[in-house]
């Protein structure tokens, strides 16, 4: 998709969406492993690199102003999470386009989708299933369209990529990362990039609990952008509530409670689960 923008094959963008909805309940004791984890207390709109930042990659702008949206806590509590069940961000970008984003979800149909609206055509990735093939619609003004589906193949490295993790995508993220300190060059996702994929959630909601109001999203490129910043310690973590007064809960209802029950029960399948993960090593490992 980033090729395909980059080559000026749909034009500018003017709309895009993303989302990562992944119900993640059924193996909460595993990926957590205590009421204090962050998982548990993270608000739901902050998780929003895996769905923005795709978008940002692709079209290299930056987002600008964000609204926040929450769909409040009714199923997370049950197992443990203190944060809201739906986040959803509605972003303005440096050049006007609008992004309507999923941060995160609890489900219950995963789905990892893109879909990029251009002045001449749209981009979008299979949504329910075979979610790697592309589908491409090119449209300029008073032409046909030509329209073309067909699955992507990595340019470089198919081979050492197809054996790694998340569909060849760990392999990119390791060999970029090692190659930028190596040839001592800025990797393609630099402190700057990252702060763009990062701050849209948090800004996010804090509008959320204001009332849904627009926020500037600063460009920390900029010290005078970082100055107004550099005192704000703004926190949902538990840890910096002992520290600091008047800050937030991770959920828009305030301070949710979690039945002492249920983290009891976590607790139980999180013990058993590590056991069986301690088997498989010492098995895989021949300890």
């Amino acid at each position: 998709m980033e090729r395909i923008y980059k080559a000026g094959k749909i034009g500018q963008l003017r709309y895009g969406e993303g989302e990562y909805i992944h119900d993640c309940s059924s193996s909460w004791h595993v990926l957590t492993t205590s009421p204090s984890h962050w998982r548990n207390w993270l608000p739901s709109t902050y998780y929003c690199t895996h769905s923005l930042g795709p978008i940002i990659k692709i079209t290299d702008l930056r987002p600008v102003q964000v609204s926040g949206f929450v769909v409040p806590n009714l199923i997370s509590r049950e197992y443990g999470r203190e944060g809201d069940d739906w986040g959803i961000l509605i972003i303005k970008m440096e050049n006007d386009a609008i992004l309507r984003i999923i941060p995160w979800s609890i489900g219950p149909h995963d789905s990892i989708w893109y879909r990029i609206y251009g002045t001449d055509g749209m981009m979008e990735n299979n949504r329910w299933k075979d979610t790697n093939v592309l589908n491409v619609h090119f449209q300029k003004l008073w032409e046909k369209p030509k329209i073309k589906s067909y699955l992507p193949e990595f340019k470089k490295y198919q081979k050492q990529a197809k054996r790694s993790g998340h569909g060849g995508g760990d392999f990119f993220l390791l060999f970029d990362f090692v190659n930028s300190i190596r040839k001592k060059e800025r990797p393609p996702i630099d402190i700057y990039k990252a702060m763009d994929m990062t701050l849209p959630g948090i800004l996010g909601y804090r509008s959320a609990l204001s009332g849904n109001i627009p926020i500037e999203i600063p460009d920390f490129r900029k010290e005078k952008e970082r100055k107004k910043y550099e005192n704000d310690n703004w926190s949902p973590d538990p840890n910096d509530k002992k520290l600091m007064k008047n800050q937030p809960a991770p959920s828009i209802l305030g301070e949710i409670e979690i039945k002492k029950e249920i983290y009891e029960m976590l607790e139980k399948k999180r013990e058993k689960a590590m056991s069986e993960i301690k088997k498989q090593l010492e098995k895989a490992y021949k300890i």
